[in-house]
């Protein structure tokens, strides 16, 4: 019985990060340090829509600003140093136009799914889309002003697609 007890005491300290503090009454209580330092900070989540336009470069419209306590705990994007073609290069400035950070995320419009093939054998397939919604999602911080989308050319150039000023949203 208490090689269980303190079996479970180390697995609720290892999974929750919780630490235990002795009073000088010698009583023991609970502190849930791990988790109240990842709810302090704020992730911005932007909800956008890509649509292609005939003959022309897509349009981004941003459907929605989310603001909400937490933390990234990792950055799931591709580096910028191996620009592809098609895919999207995400800057965020602050007020005086510093880059804060840029991030390569895959072409939202060639959509990528998992199935059986006919074989009955798992494979990837990419769907075309015209118009498909996706999100952007970094921690947050007052400096950050704006941010740019630019689709990066067959030739690796970029092309400005749209400009959010976070302050108005």
């Amino acid at each position: 019985m208490k090689k269980t007890a303190l079996l479970s005491c180390c697995l609720m300290y290892l999974a929750f990060g919780i630490a235990k503090n002795v009073t000088k009454d010698k009583s023991i209580f609970l502190e849930k340090t791990f988790l109240e330092n990842v709810i302090d900070q704020p992730i911005l989540f932007l909800f956008l829509k890509i649509t292609e336009q005939e003959n022309a470069l897509p349009t981004i419209e941003l459907e929605r600003v989310l603001r909400k306590k937490g933390k990234v705990k990792g950055d799931f994007s591709k580096k910028t140093t191996l620009l592809q073609a098609q895919n999207l290069v995400v800057s965020f400035y602050d007020e005086a136009g510093e880059l804060l950070k840029k991030t390569q995320i895959e072409n939202p419009l060639a959509e990528k799914i998992e199935g059986l093939n006919h074989d009955n054998e798992y494979e990837w397939t990419t769907i075309e889309r015209s118009s498909n919604s996706f999100m952007v999602r970094t921690q947050d911080a007052e400096n950050l002003f704006l941010v740019k989308i630019e689709k990066i050319q067959s030739d690796g150039s970029l092309v400005l697609l749209t400009r959010i000023n976070l302050k108005n949203n």
